[in-house]
């Protein structure tokens, strides 16, 4: 059998069966009940043995060498001739060059090129030799050639097969095979540079690999962490194992489908499984509720820290979620906008309900901010008899007039040195409240003589050139049309 070949059973054709060589492991792996799963085989006592036993019809394929090459005439194959109708199995020139082969051995004659690598003659030489060119073959006629010799007077010396013999040609160049590293692409990719030039450590495509400084890592992947639809139906909740639902016509929520039920019957729900695999067993114990979920995607997040409280945001169109465990809590619905902005300040107390506070506006405008100290979330609302904020903060209102009058009109925030800053929604208007503070009476800085190619403006930030709050940070102003407003001071 050869050393590199395997055993295919014909029930398993993607992967070999397992060869344990060694007698010992084949029988430990036997007393424990251990296998391969696409089967095992050894050889020992003359027999192959595999496991599992295969069942009726499965066959085992394998290839091996034969040591038997002649075929005899009485019938079979043996090893040697036995008889003159015994023939050859191989071709004949292989047999006549192995003759001669050790004919040489015997007499003690160093074999001529070519004799010692009978394996090469196999593949080139079965059946009748073919004529064709032989650049290096002489002459038919030696006397004609300069300073040669006639056939006749060197036949003494030489045979007429040694005369006219092919001449060996060079030996082949070997290949010359070099090791070479390629770099990790840890400047990502790179699409300004030559492809056939690019510089080492560059990447064209990088599917699921990020750069680092010292090489690449895989990208994570993810879980799902909460269903914000999962509210969509009032007083619904999550439907879980091992859990007692004795409230007929209570609506619980199948996580996994999106798809709300009603209680049909008192019982304790399975201990284990999905939600649908239960209703499976028991079609009885639930009835479908026709809420019909529409599929919104998340616009924005955002987050809020303050020592060991930590927050994350989600929002979808119209509503803004808190999804810091895994069941979501609404924060506010009805909004005109899922892309929103936020800022966390902190200034000395305003009241006793907090000094870590985040500020919150959305793109349209059209809605009033939100405000968190920590705790809780409350609506600026800043029109005439609208209540106080429980917060103990001020409201945010503008100058009598403005859009911002009464809060709204606001659809970007961030903090500069001390001051929140706001953008009017589709003007080139900025705003501010007065320091340390997170309500009270905007103030605005018209920026439309400050832009030559107009527009609106979109967003804001604080630059820092030394990575921290300085005297050299500078306050941003991004437009729509590109153009970026520096302020210093």
């Amino acid at each position: 059998m050869l050393t590199n070949s395997h055993v295919w059973r014909s029930t398993s054709t993607l992967q070999p069966m397992r060869f344990i060589p060694n007698t010992d492991e084949w029988l430990q792996r036997r007393s424990a009940n251990w296998s391969d799963a696409w089967g095992e085989w050894t050889i020992f006592g003359g027999q192959m043995h595999i496991w599992p036993i295969m069942g009726a019809g499965a066959t085992a394929r394998f290839s091996y060498l034969d040591k038997n090459p002649i075929a005899l005439a009485s019938s079979g194959f043996g090893d040697r001739f036995v008889a003159d109708g015994d023939s050859y199995r191989l071709p004949e020139r292989i047999l006549k060059l192995g003759m001669l082969w050790q004919w040489k051995a015997n007499k003690g004659v160093a074999l001529r090129r070519g004799h010692g690598h009978l394996g090469r003659c196999h593949g080139r030489c079965d059946g009748d030799r073919q004529p064709r060119p032989d650049p290096h073959r002489p002459p038919a006629d030696l006397g004609a050639r300069p300073h040669g010799v006639s056939v006749a007077w060197c036949r003494a010396a030489m045979s007429a097969h040694a005369a006219f013999r092919r001449q060996p040609v060079d030996q082949q160049v070997a290949q010359h095979l070099r090791t070479i590293t390629i770099p990790a692409p840890t400047r990502g990719i790179i699409q300004n540079e030559n492809e056939a030039y690019m510089q080492p450590g560059g990447a064209l495509v990088q599917d699921n690999w990020a750069p680092t400084m010292r090489g690449v890592k895989l990208r994570g992947g993810y879980v799902r962490w909460c269903d914000l639809h999962a509210l969509d139906v009032p007083g619904a909740v999550a439907w879980a194992n091992n859990t007692l639902y004795n409230t007929l016509g209570a609506v619980k929520f199948d996580a996994d489908q999106g798809t709300f039920w009603n209680v049909a019957v008192s019982h304790t729900s399975a201990a284990s499984g999905t939600f649908a695999a239960d209703r499976a067993a028991h079609p009885t114990f639930w009835t479908a509720n026709p809420t019909v979920i529409t599929r919104l995607p998340v616009i924005s997040s955002f987050e809020y820290v303050s020592g060991n409280t930590q927050r994350m945001y989600a929002a979808q169109a119209t509503k803004l979620f808190d999804v810091t465990s895994s069941t979501p809590v609404l924060i506010a619905s009805g909004q005109s906008s899922g892309n929103w902005s936020a800022a966390q300040f902190s200034n000395a107390a305003v009241s006793a309900l907090g000094t870590n506070w985040m500020i919150a506006v959305n793109e349209s405008g059209a809605d009033y901010p939100l405000r968190f100290n920590g705790t809780s979330w409350v609506t600026l609302d800043g029109t005439a008899g609208a209540p106080a904020p429980t917060d103990g903060a001020a409201k945010i209102t503008g100058p009598a007039g403005t859009p911002v009058e009464f809060g709204k009109g606001l659809s970007y925030v961030w903090k500069y040195r001390g001051r929140l800053y706001f953008i009017g929604a589709g003007s080139m208007d900025a705003w501010y409240l007065p320091i340390d503070s997170v309500g009270g009476v905007l103030a605005k800085i018209p920026l439309a003589g400050a832009a030559t190619l107009g527009g609106k403006l979109i967003a804001g930030a604080s630059w820092s050139l030394d990575a921290g709050d300085g005297i050299d940070d500078k306050n941003v102003f991004i437009t729509s049309e590109g153009e970026v407003l520096i302020f210093t001071g």
